[in-house]
């Protein structure tokens, strides 16, 4: 099956110079997670029609910027295409290498948009939910907003169920929260609109909600109706119900989930692993040097993704200079992970004097982005300890 035969293509775009604010009401009345960025005029580095970058509400809701006052250039991320005429297949492989829930189809123009639930349209799965499903986070209807947003952030995720009781009684979803940020909006009830944790919360001139105090606003008065299903629940149904659901929460003893990628990983066809690409080693360098750089940056990879989600990292090397016979290098290490993006950048000569040879520079740069690594989640898991240490003082009230 081609894109062009499940895309949707009444495609809901933006400018670049658009505010936020404005965007987000499209989002919400169109029910969409995702605007593809169009250049609305010509200059030197694009051309009126262009694909910029895509919107996305994840993005939307984990920044704290003034929504009234933020281009949507300030927050667009760059995105891949898809032709029309491109396989399906294609379409799920750059879906799940890129992470997103959909990509802009363009030819000579913007001519639709595939996401994760068009393509359940093609899909044929065997077999019952719990071969798919995962275990889930999950918060509780007393929990914030604030933590919700901590797990959308470091576990890229973009919807948390709600649990009470042993089971199921929601699911807070980036779109749900995105609502919150509409200008005007002042006052946030339970499901229904008169909930529990009725709450007053800070505006600015603009009409703006200031993030901070959303953060604080009970999950309770953000819950979405869940659909959920038992283990034994064939793929056949829980593929149709994806088809117009963002998820679909399974209660086994466990709790899982299950979301068209969820689907789509379990079925695309096996590729072979990429642990990190070297841009810049010429092809006469010496063959044990490469080796060991090889040696080095696989190493660090294997053991850094026992805690962390990782992607492929990029390695790029740079001869600077010649000293005589001696080549000077810079190492810059890129590594996007499931809690956000690592840099590092070091070299070596006059200012890093001990750093006297390439393979000296580039373990000191694994060994800055493990440390930078490391960091990270321990503040995750700081944050942690604090939730689970406020609810259970809350409960003990």
């Amino acid at each position: 099956m081609l894109v062009k035969d499940i895309m949707t293509k009444n495609v809901i775009t933006c400018g670049p110079d658009e505010m936020v604010s404005k965007i987000i009401a499209k989002m919400v009345d169109c029910d969409v997670h995702q605007i593809p960025v169009i250049a609305d005029k010509d200059d030197r580095n694009h051309k009126k029609g262009e694909i910029l970058g895509m919107l996305s509400v994840n993005t939307v809701v984990i920044k704290e910027v003034d929504v009234s006052n933020t281009k949507v250039s300030t927050l667009m991320k760059s995105t891949p295409k898809i032709s029309s005429n491109d396989s399906t297949d294609r379409a799920i492989d750059i879906i799940l290498d890129a992470n997103v829930r959909a990509i802009p189809v363009y030819d000579r123009g913007i001519v639709g948009i595939v996401s994760e639930q068009d393509i359940m349209k093609s899909v044929e799965a065997g077999g019952r939910a719990t071969e798919f499903m995962k275990e889930c986070e999950y918060v509780g209807e007393d929990d914030n907003i604030g933590k919700v947003k901590d797990m959308i952030l470091r576990k890229n995720i973009s919807r948390v169920p709600v649990i009470e009781n042993g089971h199921f009684t929601g699911v807070v979803g980036t779109l749900s929260l995105l609502k919150a940020l509409q200008p005007g909006k002042q006052k946030y009830g339970g499901r229904g609109g008169g909930g529990k944790g009725h709450a007053e919360v800070a505006r600015t001139g603009q009409g703006y909600v200031e993030a901070v105090s959303l953060n604080k606003i009970p999950v309770a008065n953000f819950i979405e109706k869940p659909v959920v299903v038992g283990p034994d629940t064939s793929m056949r149904r829980v593929v149709e119900l994806l088809k117009k659901n963002d998820e679909v929460l399974v209660e086994n003893g466990v709790y899982g989930i299950i979301t068209p990628k969820d689907v789509l990983r379990k079925l695309a066809k096996p590729k072979k692993s990429i642990l990190f690409q070297i841009v810049g080693l010429d092809e006469d360098e010496d063959n044990e040097m490469v080796a060991k750089i090889q040696t080095i940056v696989s190493t660090f990879i294997k053991s850094i993704s026992k805690n962390i989600e990782v992607q492929p990292m990029k390695v790029h090397i740079k001869k600077i200079k010649k000293l005589g016979v001696k080549t000077n290098y810079s190492v810059n290490l890129e590594l996007p992970t499931s809690a956000g993006l690592f840099v590092c950048n070091k070299s070596h000569g006059k200012k890093d004097k001990s750093y006297d040879d390439l393979i000296t520079v580039l373990q000191h740069s694994v060994d800055d982005l493990e440390r930078q690594i490391r960091r990270k989640l321990e503040e995750f898991r700081r944050t942690d300890r604090a939730y689970i240490s406020a609810a259970r003082a809350r409960r003990g009230k």
